[in-house]
């Protein structure tokens, strides 16, 4: 989550609660052919929004200026769950099978930008979503672009990434160092709040949520034909959290393979999924979006319905008065021009090809 995500977290270790073990959880089951990331997006708010990001539109960043002006063009379409509006992603999948979700890691700390473009956390998810088919090149990128070192200061996270080949990497920044953990050095695929050695070498997190889906991580029989994706909400349910205002607000499965997305969220706790192979990610279509939180059940295609500003404006303006809440112990307030360029930043994005 990005930096003015992090700051409501912020506020409330402030008050007291310990937020370094409150902040999602993710696995990778990639075994037996299957290759299905898992993620509980714990937080105080169960707002959300799923988008229907499209190939071949022309972007900027956002919250942080580069000089000269920097943009990229999206090679691929995907599918993405955003917090805080349309272009802002803090989990996805796209049409080449990469899928990717952050966890807030305090221990982070993002080395300097070393003159090259930066972006904002949920912008720099969206960007790997845009342009990157494999871990291999979400590894490349670093050459390319990064985070911004101060976004989500004390507050940022790690990532859990996986390809449709099955490759799987955690990567991690600590003192100003890029770590990366992968094949023999990331042993159990899952993440928590902690850094990852640090769950290996204790075998679990403070939280006591990285063991449980590790032994569930071991335990999956691959002589045994088993459900995968019942499997990985399974794990997600050993690791999932209860402790107000922190609570899991969405579990959602990412299948690289089947190309499918798999969610339930605690206002409907109905699993429901959809298809990429339904979905037009040509630019010259409208984008389509779904609220999280759609009363539907099963396949829910036909449940999206074509984006609009005016149903931005409603969700982003709904999230920003929950941060600003907290302005008393943020010594800041976001402001309505603030809010507004939110809103409205989606329209800055261009279709430079008519597939």
């Amino acid at each position: 989550m990005r930096n003015h995500s992090f700051i409501v977290l912020s506020a409330i270790v402030v008050l007291g609660v310990l937020g370094d073990l409150y902040g999602c959880s993710a696995v990778c089951l990639n075994k037996k052919g299957q290759v299905i990331l898992g993620n509980n997006m714990d937080w105080i708010s169960g707002d959300g929004m799923v988008v229907v990001n499209k190939r071949h539109v022309k972007k900027r960043g956002f919250w942080y200026e580069n000089k000269p002006d920097w943009t990229w063009t999206s090679k691929f379409g995907s599918i993405s769950f955003n917090l805080e509006g349309r272009e802002f992603a803090i989990r996805g999948m796209n049409e080449a099978g990469l899928a990717i979700t952050e966890l807030m890691l305090s221990e982070t700390k993002h080395p300097s930008s070393g003159g090259l473009p930066v972006l904002c956390g949920s912008q720099w998810i969206q960007y790997q979503l845009d342009m990157s088919a494999t871990v291999k090149d979400v590894l490349a990128s670093d050459k390319v672009v990064r985070i911004e070192p101060t976004d989500w200061e004390g507050m940022a996270s790690h990532f859990l990434v996986c390809d449709k080949s099955g490759t799987v990497v955690a990567i991690e920044w600590l003192d100003g160092k890029r770590v990366v953990y992968t094949d023999d050095t990331l042993p159990i695929p899952a993440l928590v709040n902690s850094a990852y050695q640090s769950c290996l070498t204790t075998g679990d997190d403070r939280s006591g949520r990285f063991k449980p889906m590790a032994d569930l991580y071991k335990a999956y029989d691959t002589n045994q034909s088993r459900d995968g994706i019942s499997y990985v909400f399974s794990m997600l349910e050993s690791a999932r959290l209860y402790s107000p205002p922190f609570e899991t607000r969405w579990s959602l499965a990412f299948d690289a393979n089947a190309m499918r997305i798999t969610w339930k969220t605690q206002s409907n706790n109905q699993l429901r999924y959809v298809d990429f192979k339904d979905f037009d990610f040509s630019c010259q279509t409208a984008v389509k979006i779904l609220d999280i939180n759609d009363g539907s059940t099963g396949d829910v295609y036909v449940s999206f319905m074509p984006y609009t500003v005016e149903f931005n404006r409603k969700f982003v303006t709904r999230i920003y008065a929950l941060y600003n809440e907290y302005s008393d112990y943020l010594g800041q307030e976001y402001s309505q021009e603030k809010i507004d360029g939110i809103i409205a930043f989606p329209e800055s994005t261009l279709c430079v090809d008519g597939d």
